[in-house]
């Protein structure tokens, strides 16, 4: 599948698809950040999720980390009132996580890939997603979202 993307074209559509679906299902502008911009938002409370992707020629991994301000915030544009608990924020990340993922496959699989979804898993404040080794492709953008630090992450492998 890489001779058939180029990174270029990734960070293309992987930059639609997180724009798209923080307006469309969460009504929320995703601004593009530099790292030291979302940095300030990268500590222990961080919440992060991660789902493997795996296909018959590839393998890697969709991950994301934001503020526990903005999950909040993204809980209440889904289900119209105000987030509960912190079990809930860690949901929504999962669940950001599990769409952008559904969304990176689709879009890939008009490339010609046939990607399954892993289940989602949260991560710790300092890990990163079932990783690919040696990722052919990565992309990693940070953005601001109501003032409020995500960093998207998407790595693949191909599979001879």
């Amino acid at each position: 599948m890489s001779d058939r993307i180029t990174q270029t074209a990734l960070d293309a559509l992987a930059t639609t698809a997180v724009r798209e679906v923080l307006a469309r299902q969460f009504q929320v502008e995703a601004c593009a950040a530099t790292p030291d911009l979302t940095a300030r938002g990268a500590d222990a409370a961080t919440l992060g999720a991660s789902v493997p992707l795996t296909g018959s020629a590839l393998r890697g991994a969709v991950s994301l980390r934001l503020s526990p301000a903005l999950a909040r915030l993204l809980v209440e544009r889904l289900v119209g009132q105000a987030c509960g608990s912190p079990a809930e924020a860690q949901d929504l990340c999962q669940e950001l996580c599990n769409i952008l993922a559904g969304r990176m496959a689709a879009t890939l699989g008009h490339e010609g890939a046939v990607i399954e979804l892993g289940t989602p898993s949260l991560l710790g404040p300092h890990m990163t997603g079932d990783t690919a080794p040696a990722a052919d492709l990565i992309h990693s953008s940070h953005w601001l979202c109501e003032h409020e630090p995500l960093v998207f992450a998407l790595e693949l492998r191909t599979i001879p």
